[in-house]
């Protein structure tokens, strides 16, 4: 996986342009909003003709992704994740005083989280990000995608994704433009769309409780199990129901799993969608890929798009396990 790691939860990534007279455009809105595909003159905010200078006649950039983040670097879209933070004001309908705040998301360079639980906000460099194009490397395996499978070890199908694997840059009206079906995963032609329905109003700030743990109240309906649901899409063996932690799914790799089905949050209870600043210690730095790599510079860097260091998004205050004094260490 390249160091990356691998766990597709849209979050807002897509292009949101600047309008011609410079307002920072909302990024399911605008130029990302389906009705405005009538409007030619929208069209010409992200595409030429006969001078584009990236594939699908993108008007600049190398490559999709860093078209995309030549908006959403804090240039011109609200929801800046290069840096991981919101660019908007009560002015645009986004909330007050929520200039600055970080993005449920993290970033992919940089991230603004509270990873030590203790109501401190910071900025700090991602340690793993979700594999997009100009950010991450290309060619990433999906862990756990694919059917349970006891007759070999599969680890997941090999893919090179970018921004709009994950998001429709031209609006269809879901949760954060994710795709009915991401692109890029196996048997996408004929699986169901699973279209999480998007916030009103939205809402792409995280905000934290009083012990400094995310306030999981901001992934109620719509982005509860909905977004689980859309992101087993790719991490297919990653979902699993009540139970499944002592229940042998029969997968030689994927044999005992976490409940993710049902979890409040699902997949967002522990993990971020674009990049996360959190770090791990000796041991929970030392846990391995499905296929027993470990490909972090060092322990510290395989975070696993964690919200917390060392793992904590299971034991630290309002996390699920949080109470440790119900713990009982020496029964099933």
């Amino acid at each position: 996986m390249k160091g990356k790691a691998k766990l597709l939860v849209g979050v807002a990534a897509a292009v949101v342009l600047v309008l011609s007279f410079g307002v920072p455009a909302m990024a399911d809105n605008d130029l990302h909003n389906a009705s405005m595909l009538t409007e030619a003159d929208a069209c010409a905010g992200c595409h030429r003709a006969h001078t584009a200078q990236a594939g699908k006649l993108l008007k600049a950039g190398d490559t999709q992704d860093q078209f995309c983040f030549s908006c959403h670097d804090g240039t011109g879209a609200y929801t800046n994740v290069v840096d991981g933070v919101l660019e908007g004001n009560s002015t645009f309908g986004v909330g007050d005083d929520s200039d600055g705040n970080p993005l449920k998301g993290g970033g992919f360079t940089y991230a603004m989280m509270d990873i030590n639980h203790d109501g401190s906000v910071v900025s700090g460099g991602v340690t793993s990000v979700h594999s997009a194009d100009g950010v991450g490397s290309s060619d990433d395996t999906i862990w756990g995608s694919g059917p349970i499978n006891s007759s070999e070890e599969d680890y997941g199908v090999t893919v090179d994704l970018a921004c709009g694997d994950c998001h429709n840059p031209h609006g269809n009206g879901n949760y954060r433009i994710l795709r009915g079906n991401p692109n890029g995963m196996e048997n996408e032609g004929s699986l169901a769309a699973v279209d999480v329905a998007d916030q009103d109003p939205i809402v792409y700030e995280i905000t934290h409780t009083a012990n400094g743990y995310r306030d999981m109240s901001d992934y109620s309906a719509p982005t509860s199990n909905a977004i689980g649901e859309w992101c087993s899409q790719c991490h297919t063996r990653y979902w699993a129901s009540g139970g499944s932690g002592h229940t042998d799914s029969t997968d030689m790799v994927f044999a005992y799993r976490h409940m993710t089905n049902g979890l409040n949050g699902s997949c967002l209870a522990c993990h971020v969608a674009h990049g996360t600043s959190a770090t791990m210690g000796t041991y929970s730095g030392a846990v391995t890929y499905p296929d027993g790599t470990t490909q972090g510079a060092t322990p510290a860097d395989e975070s696993r798009l964690l919200s917390g260091n060392n793992r904590s998004v299971c034991t630290d205050p309002d996390s699920c396990h949080g109470d440790q004094g119900t713990w009982d260490l020496f029964t099933d």
